[in-house]
């Protein structure tokens, strides 16, 4: 079983029934994005914050976050909320699930979350976001 739940949907305006779980999907996104020091987003918004449970039973399908259609100023996080033997594949590349860890990509890549095999579930959250600039940083240190 693969539940999802949107706690924003910019679109829908989930917002307005969701206040803490959205403060708490934005912050870890702030996190995430304030931590990783390749990129720098300039005049984020966020489309959307999902929520997903998987679980042993669970089979993620092959999907893209967006469609081609959309212009190339959005990006996609998962972050892992538990640890466990569950994957995220992003074109051929395999990520495990560990807690507090996130991975960045474009949400036109193809990608899919796993379910636990061992483990007894799996939790991850997915931000949708459009920004205005990206420039990258290509200071070391």
């Amino acid at each position: 079983m693969l539940l999802s739940s949107y706690s924003y949907k910019q679109s829908e305006y989930l917002n307005l029934h969701n206040q803490n779980v959205n403060e708490l999907a934005l912050t870890i996104f702030n996190n995430v994005i304030n931590a990783q020091k390749t990129y720098k987003f300039h005049n984020i918004i966020i489309k959307r914050f999902l929520w997903n449970y998987y679980n042993r039973s669970s089979t993620g399908v092959f999907h893209k976050d967006i469609s081609e259609k959309y212009p190339d100023n959005y990006g996609s996080v998962v972050y892992y909320l538990n640890s466990c033997d569950a994957k995220t594949v992003v074109n051929d590349i395999e990520v495990q699930n560990k807690a507090s860890n996130a991975i960045l990509f474009n949400p036109k890549t193809i990608h899919c979350g796993t379910g636990p095999t061992k483990d007894k579930y799996k939790y991850a959250l997915n931000v949708l976001f459009e920004f205005e600039k990206c420039t990258v940083n290509t200071k070391e240190g």
